[in-house]
């Protein structure tokens, strides 16, 4: 009888860990843009022309928001790749805060602004879906 090499409890675990490796790595794209816009590093002209249009309508405390979700995300990987349970509470609360944001963002005209929203939506969906399931097969510890 043939017996898989990798059990589902460590398939559904790896593809958690990378769907939110690509999640960080979303976030770490947008923080540097942020800051890169905030500090004058980045000049608004390099940007794409949807961003030139709604990056400098938003507030500095709406970014610190946005760094707060970006800094949960971080720890939540952290916790999900050590295997622990708090990643579900980390994670919810980090996406919570990050859809703080995408609300404020929300009835921005911009459609770059309201597709990055909800594909962020679904990817966090996807992510609580999958840390849910391995916390109920007793995966985490």
């Amino acid at each position: 009888m043939f017996r898989p090499r990798v059990s589902i409890n460590r398939l559904v675990w790896i593809i958690a860990v990378l769907v939110m490796a690509i999640s960080v790595y979303r976030y770490t794209n947008g923080v540097l843009i942020t800051l890169g816009y905030r500090t004058g590093l980045l000049p608004l002209q390099s940007l794409p022309t949807e961003m030139q249009h709604w990056l400098p309508g938003i507030p500095l405390w709406q970014d610190v928001i946005y760094l707060a979700g970006y800094l949960g995300v971080i720890a939540a990987l952290i916790l999900l790749v050590s295997r622990r349970k708090a990643v579900l509470w980390m994670y919810g609360i980090a996406a919570g805060i990050a859809k703080i944001d995408w609300a404020l963002l929300s009835p921005s005209p911009e459609p770059l602004a309201v597709l990055l929203g909800w594909s962020a939506f679904v990817q966090y969906f996807v992510i609580l879906s999958l840390v849910i399931l391995l916390r109920q097969r007793r995966f985490l510890h």
